[in-house]
């Protein structure tokens, strides 16, 4: 048998082992036909391989246009409008939305199941937000349909620094989602938080009226011990007044 030895692409050799002293391939003469096969391949042109293309953009973060232009919502190019509700200090403040506004959920399921999913998000979001830059936040969410209190977070650094207030703060939203889930329109929620308040003055009333008449009481029975005392001691005068009465009160 005689083995066959690939020189090139293009030429193949058979010897001998026995007969043929070992090849040097550096000098095998290769036929000048193929040469030229060769540079007329490399002449041709090749057909370009498709290449990979760049990762869809996130609808949250950027838009694309038909030319595959990256278009990224800003306060000068706010292509999904501006977040409705959003503050700095005591004024409005203008943000343009990073993503679009969708509608409301047709269904109630979908809307709480949703909340839920949303809400823990955002805590996280929150968390990390106060965590890795050093911030004060305190968030709070509520939903009409809920049947457990509101859910908040407050940061660590704002609980260290000011607990009395955030205790303040914390009372205030509380008080604030009572009423509004308690109203089902925008004047019911007025009147529901003017019935909290008139709730809490009343109790106070009541309170202070408790120990006004507890204290009344008191009087009104020392004054009563006092005139039977007189009474006693001045029995045989009886031209003298041996009763003191107290305004609006009977006598004994």
């Amino acid at each position: 048998m005689c083995p066959i030895l690939k020189v090139d692409r293009w030429v193949w050799l058979q010897y001998t082992c026995a007969a043929l002293p070992p090849l040097d391939l550096a000098f095998v003469p290769i036929d000048p036909a193929l040469l030229a096969e060769d540079a007329q391949r490399a002449q041709q042109p090749q057909p370009l391989q498709p290449s990979s293309s760049p990762p869809p953009l996130s609808p949250s973060s950027a838009s694309v246009t038909g030319s595959g232009r990256r278009i990224r919502p800003s306060n000068q190019n706010p292509i999904y409008g501006f977040v409705d509700g959003a503050g700095r200090g005591n004024a409005c403040l203008r943000v343009a939305r990073v993503r679009k506004l969708e509608p409301p959920f047709a269904l109630q399921t979908d809307a709480t199941r949703k909340f839920d999913e949303w809400t823990r998000d955002l805590l996280t979001r929150a968390e990390s937000i106060s965590t890795r830059t050093g911030s004060w936040v305190y968030i709070a969410v509520h939903n009409p349909n809920s049947r457990t209190p509101f859910t908040w977070f407050t940061s660590r650094k704002l609980r260290r620094e000011a607990p009395g207030l955030v205790q303040e703060v914390h009372s205030v939203v509380s008080k604030t989602m009572k009423a509004v889930v308690a109203g089902v329109r925008e004047s019911a929620t007025q009147l529901e938080a003017s019935r909290i308040d008139a709730e809490t003055r009343a109790d106070a009333a009541t309170q202070h009226a408790t120990q006004v008449s507890e204290e009344n009481r008191r009087l009104k029975a020392d004054l009563e011990a006092r005139n039977r005392l007189l009474a006693s001691l001045l029995s045989n005068n009886p031209g003298v007044i041996t009763q003191f009465t107290v305004p609006g009160s009977s006598s004994a």
